[in-house]
C-alpha cells in the first residue's frame, strides 16, 4: 500500500529531475545528481523507481498527465458556447506541445522517446483527449458518430500537436495555418453541436 508520504516523495523526485533536466537541457543526468539535489543517497531513489528508465518514463508520464489536467480544466469549465470552448481547448493543446518543444527540448525529446517505446502511452493520451472533447459538448454516452467526430477533430489538428511534425512548429505561419484549419472544420462542428 502506497502512503501519502511516498507519493509526495515521488512527486518531489520527479520535480527535481525535471528542474535539472530544464537546467541542463539533456537527459544525460545521473541518479546521483538528482539524489544530491534532494540531499539523499542515490540508493534511496530506488525505493521509488526501479531504475533510471523508470524515472524518465514516470517524468514523461507526469508531464503528459499535467498537460491533460490543464486541458481538462478548459474542457470542464462552464461555457456558453462549446464550439468556442473547443477552439480554446485545441489552442491550449497545441501550445502545450509546441512551447514544450521550443523551450524545453530535452523534456519534449524524453516524451517522444517514451511514446515511441511505449505506444500504449500515446494511445491512452489520445483517448483522454477524445473524452475531453466529448465532455466539452456534454456527451456522456457517445454513440459511434460522436466518437468518429471527436477523433476527426484530433486528426485535423495532428499537424499542430503531434511530435512527428515538430520541425514545422517554428514556422512563423503556424498559427495562421491552425486558424485556417479551425475555420475549415468549425462549420461541421457547429452542425455536430446541434
Amino acid at each position: 500500500m502506497v502512503n501519502q508520504a511516498e507519493i509526495q516523495r515521488k512527486d518531489e523526485i520527479l520535480a527535481t529531475a525535471q528542474k535539472i533536466l530544464f537546467k541542463k537541457n539533456t537527459v544525460k543526468i545521473s541518479l546521483t545528481e538528482i539524489a544530491k539535489e534532494l540531499g539523499i543517497t542515490h540508493v534511496a531513489l530506488y525505493r521509488h523507481f526501479k531504475n533510471k528508465d523508470d524515472l524518465w518514463f514516470s517524468l514523461a508520464k507526469h508531464w503528459l498527465i499535467t498537460t491533460e489536467n490543464d486541458l481538462n480544466k478548459i474542457a470542464t469549465s462552464p461555457a456558453a458556447n462549446p464550439v468556442d470552448q473547443l477552439n480554446v481547448w485545441l489552442t491550449a493543446l497545441t501550445k502545450a506541445k509546441q512551447v514544450t518543444y521550443q523551450q524545453h527540448s530535452a523534456l519534449f525529446s524524453l516524451y517522444t522517446d517514451m511514446v515511441r517505446t511505449h505506444p500504449e502511452l500515446e494511445a491512452q493520451h489520445l483517448q483522454v483527449l477524445q473524452i475531453q472533447i466529448l465532455s466539452i459538448f456534454k456527451i456522456k454516452q457517445p454513440n459511434e458518430n460522436d466518437l468518429a467526430i471527436s477523433q476527426a477533430v484530433l486528426d485535423a489538428f495532428t499537424f499542430f500537436y503531434d511530435p512527428r511534425y515538430k520541425e514545422h512548429w517554428s514556422n512563423p505561419k503556424i498559427n495562421i495555418r491552425q486558424e485556417n484549419m479551425w475555420q475549415l472544420i468549425s462549420p461541421a462542428i457547429k452542425k455536430w453541436e446541434n
